[in-house]
């Protein structure tokens, strides 16, 4: 017979009705925006307090008589961290037409996370490509989205400590940015291998714009499953294959 109104009350703050509710509208969002159905930010669940506490910042400033420098500083902290989020954001909304990217989405406390899996595939292809082209506080930024428990092999050395490409500035004064790689050969010595990234000064810097990085991402997202062509974007210095002595006490 459908259903009638008893009484108009407000479920909120109900102790046994309100969590199941926002339990299921919860896995029902996480379901939609995985399948692509729902065109959510990703990587912030805050963005609209940012957007606030912007504006009223923002007000605050138009407010003063005079040009007041801790508000214009913390206005331009403010809109950085916004645009690292929306960066850090399109990066990972990209990456789930690369490989099984869907399927190595996770969300927690700190919003949507991509899970390095055991297997390095097409997914980790494209996250390391883009490390060695953005710039180091993007890099930092979009770590904390990339989860390495799987893996923490390829994290540390690939994704998190591997050398970015050179800025014009640290290729003219020849800056080290080299990264070594100890491995053990069949005989049980420990060889070093030193990997140094191919310089394109069209993707060094400190910072970043938007369309520079849709040029970046679809160059990952176009090579990611292309082994010559990441190989050629670096180069593994095998001379000499330096054996490294062992640690005092290792044998």
């Amino acid at each position: 017979m459908g259903f009638g109104v008893d009484e108009i009350v407000s479920i909120m703050g109900d102790g046994e009705i309100t969590p199941i509710i926002a339990t299921r509208i919860k896995e029902l969002y996480d379901f939609f925006v995985e399948h692509g159905e729902i065109d959510a930010p990703l990587v912030d669940p805050n963005y609209g307090s940012i957007l606030i506490q912007l504006n009223n910042l923002k007000r605050q400033l138009s407010g003063e008589k005079t040009n007041n420098l801790f508000l214009k500083n913390r206005i331009n902290e403010v809109e950085d961290d916004y645009e690292l989020d929306r960066q850090v954001d399109y990066i990972i909304r990209e990456s789930l037409c690369v490989g099984n990217a869907r399927q190595q989405l996770t969300v927690d406390e700190n919003g949507w996370t991509l899970a390095i899996s055991s297997k390095p595939g097409q997914l980790e292809m494209y996250l390391f490509l883009l490390i060695l082209d953005i710039p180091s506080k993007l890099k930092v930024r979009l770590l904390t989205h990339i989860k390495g428990d799987e893996n923490p092999i390829f994290y540390n050395n690939m994704l998190k400590y591997f050398s970015r490409r050179q800025s014009i500035a640290e290729r003219l004064l020849d800056y080290d940015n080299e990264n070594t790689v100890v491995e053990v050969d069949e005989t049980g010595k420990k060889i070093e291998h030193i990997f140094k990234p191919v310089y394109r000064p069209e993707y060094a810097g400190r910072s970043i714009g938007f369309e520079q990085l849709k040029r970046i991402v679809e160059s990952a997202k176009e090579h990611s499953d292309e082994p010559e062509y990441i190989g050629k974007t670096i180069i593994d210095v095998k001379y000499p294959k330096k054996l490294v002595l062992p640690y005092r006490g290792e044998g």
